[in-house]
């Protein structure tokens, strides 16, 4: 009976990990997995960046996760994470353009479905992004075929087109930093908006700690018009410092009164959630 019993658990056993370990290895694959698309050197040969795929595009149509590592003799100087929008596909060496110049290294990101990205990468450390107003150096007025495609992904205007429909970039800018200065207790994390394809794929890390990454991301207008919204996430990071941002939980809902500078609490942990009597007040009457 015993041996029975053995067989019976080692059979088991052997079943699972057929089961688990081609698991383990596609969500490796799909999330963390690096891939050098491209690189380059300096004038001086001194520093080299490279740009790495992370995993695969989001499912269906979402942004492909890379990563930028500035090294100088094989220590890593700067490193920057990315998304780049492009209908689902993957992003390749035409996908970023690189300026060097003497204290620092400028690189455009481009995507058939974003704004260009502008990261610049210091060579004491320092990382700036700041979103561009053209799409692959074009500017975002000429390019009606891509602006068509980039309202019908994110479910509105192209920022620009209406202002009355989509605050600018300076008050959705304002209510990142307004959130931030707010909830953010972690010294070490300086205030900083990373844009993807549109407005509604930026995020802003509010606290970063050990395996773990607090951060906000702009939804849109309230249905008064009144307000900035923002989504406040937790997600886990991996060791080598990976991060899903897709697998993010939700913590709360902030809305960010454009005409006070106001930021209000609505207690959401979920979208189903009702939402304080302040919050409702501001977003909707």
């Amino acid at each position: 009976m015993e041996k029975t019993i053995k067989i019976v658990a080692i059979t088991l056993g052997v079943l699972a990990l057929i089961v688990f370990i081609p698991f383990v290895c596609l969500r490796y694959t799909t999330r963390y997995k690096e891939k050098l698309v491209d690189k380059t050197s300096s004038p001086d040969k001194q520093y080299i960046l490279s740009m790495y795929s992370v995993g695969e595009p989001y499912w269906p149509f979402g942004g492909a996760p890379g990563r930028l590592i500035l090294e100088m003799a094989n220590s890593k100087v700067a490193r920057a994470e990315f998304e780049i929008a492009n209908d689902g596909a993957r992003f390749d060496e035409y996908s970023w353009d690189v300026t060097w110049c003497s204290d620092r290294v400028e690189v455009v990101l481009s995507g058939n479905e974003q704004y260009d990205e502008l990261v610049t990468m210091y060579f004491d450390g320092g990382v700036e992004r700041k979103r561009l107003t053209t799409i692959r150096k074009q500017a975002a007025a000429t390019t009606t075929e891509t602006a068509r495609t980039d309202t019908e992904t994110t479910g509105g205007e192209i920022p620009g087109n209406n202002s009355e429909e989509m605050p600018d970039d300076v008050s959705i800018t304002a209510g990142y930093k307004a959130v931030y200065d707010l909830y953010n207790d972690d010294n070490r994390t300086e205030f900083d908006v990373t844009y993807g394809a549109s407005e509604r794929s930026s995020r802003c890390v509010l606290n970063e700690n050990t395996g773990m990454i607090d951060y906000i991301v702009y939804n849109g207008k309230s249905p008064n018009g009144k307000c900035c919204i923002y989504v406040r996430y937790k997600v886990d990071a991996s060791a080598d410092e990976t991060v899903s941002y897709d697998e993010g939980h939700m913590v709360d809902i902030y809305a960010y009164v454009l005409e006070t500078k106001k930021v209000v609490s609505s207690g959401k942990k979920q979208w189903e959630d009702t939402g304080s009597d302040e919050f409702i007040d501001v977003t909707e009457k």
